[in-house]
């Protein structure tokens, strides 16, 4: 064989095995990138601790009664996994970095149980379950698309916050709440269509150590601002969650009190929360409603 044309042979298949090495270990120019779950959720400040509930408690409850009150309405939130979780040292959380989605489970801001979903793609299931509290609890989706948690007695002893999803450009996308019948597991639905990823959502407790809040998304505020009967409906389904003694010493309010205070945070598009002190199904020791920004992921 001409030695030139064997220089050119050889020339020509080293170059198509550096492009075919190249095509093996370059990712694609349309790949998503991998996002670490826990860094996702400290950017978005989601985190808080065990302290991060109310500083003061309100209508002559001290912080320190509030303190003694066992922690009998503190349910976890532990999500079902493919994978084992590690236990991040900096923040106690329980972190799960899965290829497309991971999850953060530990403490939100207001002090209660949460897990926070990361989906990193568009390959990325759109369903995920959790178990709440214990395995005899059972769970129940109320109006407004919350759940609620009761023992084996069938006392309430927690619930689950409206169900929120953002994408990475803040845009809320479309999330529900359905429950295995009978038993304790919720699964939260996304729907990731046109999302910028990476996409947060959120399963968070109602209540923490002695205390409980309800947040009341933009169309139930409305509804109480304006008062009558669907402002009633709207405050009062949100009051049941938290057992018989809320309804009767917060949701009996609405035509007063409360109603008022909704409507200064209609009047900036904000919304409205309560705040009630001591554990579903005892005597409340105080409540206060409280103003949700209109950033926050709640008030839609």
């Amino acid at each position: 064989m001409n030695h030139s044309r064997m220089r050119q042979m050889t020339a020509g298949g080293a170059l198509a095995a550096a492009v075919l090495a190249g095509s093996l270990v370059a990712a694609p120019a349309n790949a998503a990138p991998a996002y670490d779950p826990l860094t996702v959720v400290q950017e978005q400040g989601l985190l808080g601790s065990a302290d991060s509930g109310p500083a003061a408690a309100p209508n002559g409850a001290t912080a320190q009664s509030r303190l003694q009150v066992e922690s009998a309405n503190q349910v976890a939130v532990s999500p079902v996994l493919p994978g084992a979780a590690e236990k991040d040292a900096t923040t106690g959380s329980d972190v799960y970095r899965g290829t497309d989605f991971g999850t953060v489970t530990g403490t939100g801001t207001n002090g209660t149980n949460a897990s926070f979903i990361v989906i990193n793609n568009g390959s990325a299931p759109t369903d995920y379950s959790f178990e709440i509290g214990a395995k005899t609890d059972t769970l129940t989706v109320m109006d407004g698309g919350r759940v609620q948690v009761k023992n084996a007695a069938g006392d309430v002893v927690n619930f689950l916050q409206i169900p929120w999803a953002h994408d990475a450009n803040g845009k809320q996308l479309p999330t529900s709440y359905t429950v295995k019948p009978g038993s304790n597991v919720v699964t939260q639905h996304v729907d990731t269509s046109g999302a910028a990823f990476p996409v947060t959502a959120d399963p968070s407790t109602g209540c923490g150590v002695g205390w409980c809040s309800v947040y009341f998304n933009r169309s139930e505020t409305n509804a109480i601002a304006a008062g009558g009967p669907a402002g009633v409906g709207a405050l009062t389904a949100g009051c049941t969650l938290l057992g018989t003694p809320i309804v009767g010493g917060v949701c009996a309010l609405v035509s007063g009190a409360i109603t008022a205070f909704a409507q200064g945070a209609n009047a900036n598009k904000n919304c409205l929360g309560i705040i009630g002190y001591g554990l579903p199904g005892t005597p409340l020791s105080g409540w206060n409603p409280f103003v949700l920004d209109k950033s926050a992921s709640q008030c839609k």
